[in-house]
């Protein structure tokens, strides 16, 4: 099976920031660690700091951002898990080292829906 885009996440802390380019555009993804719930949130905002998507909950193989069906976003989706135990949900000390997020295009997604992903 080819490798998917990982998207390089440098959790240091329970908020961080960073820049990420998806299909060539640059994006503001914003990760909090929410202690009442014990998951991690993503919003994705656009270079002029514009909120596009609000406090996604990530759990393992959920797709994170098409269902919400966002005009003018990228066209791939994003999917995380745990590359050590796939059943695990991401915590605050596995969350960019075990779970990892991974980015797929709209052409790798269209392969896996028809089976000719190898």
């Amino acid at each position: 099976m080819k490798d998917f885009n990982e998207i390089i996440i440098n959790a240091d802390s329970s908020y961080f920031t960073q820049v990420t380019s998806f299909d060539n555009q640059a994006y503001i993804l914003d990760f909090c660690w929410n202690t009442r719930d014990e998951r991690w949130r993503l919003t994705i905002k656009n270079m002029r700091n514009e909120n596009i998507l609000l406090n996604i909950k990530i759990l393992p193989f959920i797709p994170l951002v098409k269902r919400f069906k966002i005009e003018n976003l990228f066209k791939g989706e994003i999917i995380g898990f745990n590359i050590k135990n796939i059943e695990l949900l991401p915590t605050l000390d596995s969350f960019g080292k075990d779970f990892k997020l991974f980015y797929l295009t709209e052409k790798e997604i269209q392969e896996i829906k028809e089976n000719k992903y190898d």
